[in-house]
């Protein structure tokens, strides 16, 4: 198991556990990427749903325009973060020329949990399209020191050949990982077969091939580390030796560990001192 993630996820139940952060501390953004075919449906994220490799409430329901789409955008206001606060942070999505963009994923019959409504739903490159670019701006200040961001792929169209092996690549400031899907593959359960892997069964798997020969099946997120700036963009296309179809599911931009466990430190201090008033 990866030790960085895992002490993230451990200080990220912490913070949850504690409280909600002052909105000039600015806790993590997680976005729910959901089609506006599904939009009010199961898929649609509640405030208190908690998902995520790194458990966090507060997922903003993205609703990804149904059809051909080459752009989109949410403006200044309309993400928060992990507890709700406004962020001024945008988000704009965009394609390479005319490409036809569409926002279906096969449901899965088990799909009953946070977990499973994230990953159930998603952007997906069809037609021509070669390169999505996922472009967030003004993250929060102290955010932006120092953070790290999770990408979630929860599998292909229903639509896909059976045969098909998918390989799709993230990249953010020229570091990439790929997450390998094939359509029916073993060990995923014929049942929920349109999922890469969990978590139909309450796991999450870190991906960490770089490149499409290196990706194997089963992972179904990838995490960059070390990221700082109010800005970044993210971008999906095709692997090497990939049939088709691109995706995503979600994404979390959370404080590195240190930052998050400082974070964390911060609001126990400040709770000791209010019980002690």
């Amino acid at each position: 198991m990866n030790k960085k993630v895992l002490l993230t996820g451990l200080l990220s139940t912490s913070l949850v556990a504690v409280g909600p952060l002052s909105p000039a501390e600015a806790g993590p953004i997680s976005v729910n990427v959901l089609p506006e075919a599904f939009e009010g449906g199961v898929d649609e994220m509640d405030a208190g749903d908690v998902a995520g490799e790194v458990p966090l409430a507060n997922w903003n329901n993205v609703v990804f325009p149904s059809g051909s789409v080459t752009s989109f955008s949410v403006g200044a206001g309309e993400l928060v973060d992990a507890d709700g606060n406004t962020t001024q942070t945008t988000l704009d999505f965009s394609s390479d020329g005319d490409s036809s963009q569409q926002s279906f994923l096969g449901r899965p019959v088990e799909n009953d949990t946070p977990d499973q409504h994230m990953m159930n739903s998603g952007a997906v490159a069809f037609g021509g399209a070669q390169v999505q670019t996922w472009t967030f701006e003004d993250l929060p200040a102290d955010l932006a020191e120092n953070f790290e961001v999770l990408v979630y792929w929860g599998g292909t169209p229903s639509a896909a050949g059976e045969d098909d092996d998918i390989r799709t690549k993230y990249t953010i400031n020229g570091e990439s990982f790929v997450l390998r899907y094939q359509e029916g593959a073993e060990p995923a359960d014929p049942e929920v077969e349109h999922w890469l892997q969990p978590p139909a069964n309450g796991e999450f798997v870190l991906g960490t091939g770089t490149d499409g020969t290196t990706a194997t099946f089963g992972p179904n997120y990838v995490l960059f580390s070390g990221l700082s700036g109010d800005s970044f963009d993210l971008t999906v296309e095709r692997a090497t030796g990939s049939d088709s179809r691109p995706g995503l599911s979600g994404i979390q931009i959370i404080p590195e560990p240190a930052s998050l466990a400082l974070m964390c430190l911060g609001s126990l201090l400040l709770i000791r001192r209010q019980r002690r008033a």
